[in-house]
């Protein structure tokens, strides 16, 4: 197990590059089928282990979890073993045998020469581990790691009694209602409340973010999860919380304060959503932007030579920045200079005997010259000067000798005025922030995040550029604003924020660092941004 980790720490890098990828249409039925196998495997861990200590395990079979055969064994005589580390023992035994599919796999990933292999190897191995510690080593999910958690504090079925601290302490601190005795202490009774909330938060957003990943490719199968999942728990919590405020037998002497409670769970809540504004503001990317900037683009393809002046440094109209280089366009000035030579030459005799050849020469060495013309012009091209006066903030850097430009590729940025932050905001981001210039703004800086800084609008206004370089404001990385992830190109109307800083400072230097904006949000109740974020979600999965 320390050589297979040791490759990865080695090789960590290859190791995450293919996790974007996993859910590739080409891998869901291997990861389906391993699963289902290495689910098998994972039990019989669980059967040898209580067969080696002499307990019986009369069954073993499978059973259907959300359509997934998954297999189970009868392993339950562990549980009148009288030593607890054969208990634990038992308890382990399923990752354990899920190890030693991991080991072998890691080696054959790291050596195969297949590509396929290698492939069938990652997903056997990242099903094994990341998957298994995850899921069966989690003590907050009713698997391994649970049960081996209730036989670490001697506290059997302890989700159960999680669920049930909860509902008493919930009873009687809004209804009145007498809890029956636990037998733990008041300590113990607050960590098994404390464990309940935790596994049932936690259980939420797992739901919701394999609901998410599952939308990502299937959108109708994992909206249709996530709503099913909410609504039922939802739907659930609030048919038993009705029927024991208003029919259960144990609040029958606080009935009146129970039907309180009940139209303010049923009523209140709802009626608190609707109307409770939103307690925070929209939080976007961004960067450390100017008032003025300039894109510098070559005008020729070449590969980069040097940067004639440092990055930072001020610049006038036409001074030099970078020169680039393009043998190709240098040898064919050579051609057409002898060319042109040779034609003059010719066009010479040709005046003495032959008027008419000299004028059709003429016009040949008339051709020769634009074409020797337009080819000084391109070379003189690739010294590229600056556009405008400014500061130099972005130039290649000096390890990209030989890189090759093409025509148009941006190469330095010159900018000048005052530093601004700067963001990209869809029409409905728009629509829910207070626009009006000099509204406050609170920010943190990239390298200065334990500092908040404060800052207004200083302007809003439809984005200039069709390509949206700030890719970490776009649905490809997570942000609001739809692209096509091919082009990069907004599918929505785009607005640019300019925020000027009011406290601490910062100089030009500085273009292109991140920044996150907290930008200040119109009133909108929590029920309708929850909605309006569902909606959005919804329509960047259809628009992808």
């Amino acid at each position: 197990m320390l050589a297979a980790v040791c490759v990865i720490l080695s090789r960590l890098e290859e190791a995450t590059q293919p996790l974007n990828g996993l859910l590739a249409n080409s891998n869901l039925a291997f990861l389906w089928g391993s699963f289902v196998l290495l689910k098998v495997w994972h039990e019989l861990g669980h059967g040898y282990a209580c067969k080696r200590f002499g307990g019986y395990v009369p069954q073993m079979g499978m059973i259907l979890i959300a359509g997934t055969p998954a297999a189970f064994v009868d392993a339950s005589a562990a549980w009148k073993f009288p030593q607890r580390r054969r208990r634990l023992l038992v308890m382990l035994g399923g990752m354990y045998f899920e190890s030693l599919i991991f080991i072998p796999a890691v080696f054959v990933w790291a050596f195969a020469a297949s590509p396929m292999v290698k492939s069938c190897a990652y997903q056997l191995a990242l099903m094994a581990s990341v998957v298994t510690f995850f899921f069966n080593a989690n003590p907050l999910m009713k698997f391994d790691g649970y049960f081996i958690l209730s036989e670490l504090v001697g506290i059997q079925n302890l989700r159960q009694q999680a669920s049930e601290q909860i509902r008493h302490a919930l009873a009687s601190v809004f209804v009145g209602v007498k809890p029956p005795p636990s037998g733990h202490s008041r300590r113990t009774q607050v960590l098994i409340v404390l464990y309940g909330v935790s596994a049932s938060i936690y259980k939420f957003f797992l739901v919701i973010g394999i609901s998410r990943l599952i939308a990502v490719k299937f959108p109708l199968v994992g909206l249709g999860l996530a709503a099913f999942y909410i609504l039922s728990n939802v739907g659930g919590a609030v048919w038993r919380a009705g029927r024991f405020l208003l029919v259960d037998r144990r609040t029958q002497e606080v009935r009146s304060r129970a039907r309180f409670v009940a139209v303010a769970l049923l009523v209140g809540c709802p009626a608190a959503i609707c109307t409770v504004p939103v307690p925070f503001g929209l939080v976007t990317q961004g960067q450390v932007a100017a008032e003025r900037e300039a894109f510098v683009n070559t005008l020729t393809a070449g590969a980069f030579e040097t940067s004639l002046i440092p990055t930072g440094s001020r610049v006038t109209y036409g001074s030099p920045l970078v020169q680039m280089s393009n043998t190709g366009l240098t040898e064919s000035l050579h051609v057409a200079l002898a060319q042109l030579r040779d034609a003059e030459t010719q066009w010479e005799a040709l005046l003495q005997g032959d008027p008419a050849g000299a004028d059709i020469q003429r016009h040949q060495i008339v051709e020769y010259r634009k074409k020797v013309d337009e080819l000084t012009t391109q070379l003189r091209q690739l010294q590229i000067d600056a556009p405008e006066e400014g500061v130099v903030v972005r130039l290649p850097l000096s390890t990209e000798r030989g890189r090759w430009y093409q025509e148009g590729a941006a190469v330095a940025i010159v900018v000048d005025g005052r530093p601004v932050l700067r963001t990209w905001l869809n029409e409905e981001q728009l629509g829910s922030i207070v626009t009006e210039t000099g509204s406050p703004v609170q920010c943190r800086i990239a390298g200065r995040s334990d500092e908040t800084w404060y800052g207004e609008i200083l302007s809003i206004e439809p984005a200039a550029e069709q390509l949206l370089r700030q890719f970490t404001v776009t649905h490809v990385t997570g942000g609001e604003i739809v692209v096509d992830p091919v082009s990069g190109q907004p599918m929505e109307p785009v607005f640019q924020v300019d925020v000027v800083v009011s406290s601490g400072s910062f100089d030009l230097t500085e273009h292109g660092a991140r920044v996150t904006l907290n930008l200040p949000r119109r009133n909108e109740s929590i029920g309708a941004w929850t909605v309006r974020r569902c909606l959005r979600f919804v329509h960047s999965l259809l628009a992808a």
